[in-house]
């Protein structure tokens, strides 16, 4: 019974077993080829990165991926033979004849590779896909400047709003408006809380709120 183990890196494996060629470690569902000292046989891999299969009347030499040395017959001289084999195959044969291929017939309207694609010229007018001003009610406002100039971050899980931090009187906070039909409908004030059940002086109605950066906030809503 002749045997082959063929040799290789990282977790690829396999040998031959009479006319018998069995590998694995090798990539899922990939394309591989069987090179014989005669002819090369394509193969893929299973679900599991594993082939078996049988080569009559040749011997296998090594298993390449991409051109390049997978598995390999180290009594062979090893992976610099097999590369130096791959080198060879993939060389064109010198003295066959190739017949031109034809030219594409080219689709009526195809622009060729020479010419020039001209851009109309950019409008000065809105985009169409621009969004509506925002409608900003006198009670609100005084929040403006905050959404205009500031980094809007997401404290809230409900997606009609939107909210930004601030430093105010050296006290974190963070304001909230809630948006419906592009126009502030709804004003959100918060302060950060630092410690005991009941807001701060000054802070009268306002309630406790745990915002989704983690942090604790008085916060006071109304509508506008």
């Amino acid at each position: 019974m002749a045997y082959m183990r063929f040799a290789g890196s990282g977790n690829a494996f396999g040998w031959r077993a009479d006319s018998r060629v069995t590998v694995g470690g090798l990539l899922p569902d990939a394309e591989y080829t069987l090179v014989c000292e005669r002819e090369s046989y394509p193969f893929r891999t299973d679900a599991r990165g594993a082939w078996t299969g049988q080569v009559l009347h040749d011997v296998p030499l090594c298993i390449a991926l991409d051109g390049r040395p997978v598995l390999y017959d180290e009594s062979r001289g090893g992976a610099a033979a097999a590369l130096a084999l791959l080198a060879a195959r993939s060389k064109p044969q010198v003295g066959i004849p190739v017949e031109p291929a034809e030219e594409a017939e080219q689709p009526e309207g195809a622009r060729t590779a020479a010419e020039t694609v001209k851009y109309r010229q950019a409008s000065e007018s809105a985009p169409v896909d621009a969004l509506p001003p925002l409608i900003w009610p006198s009670a609100a406002e005084g929040l403006r400047p905050y959404f205009e100039n500031g980094k809007s971050t997401r404290l809230l899980r409900d997606l009609s709003w939107r909210t930004v931090r601030a430093q105010e009187g050296g006290m974190s906070c963070c304001f909230g408006i809630r948006i419906v039909n592009d126009r502030v409908c709804e004003a959100l004030y918060g302060v950060r809380a630092r410690g005991g059940i009941a807001p701060p002086r000054g802070l009268e109605g306002y309630r406790f709120e745990r915002m989704l950066d983690g942090g604790g906030y008085w916060t006071l809503r109304q509508r506008v």
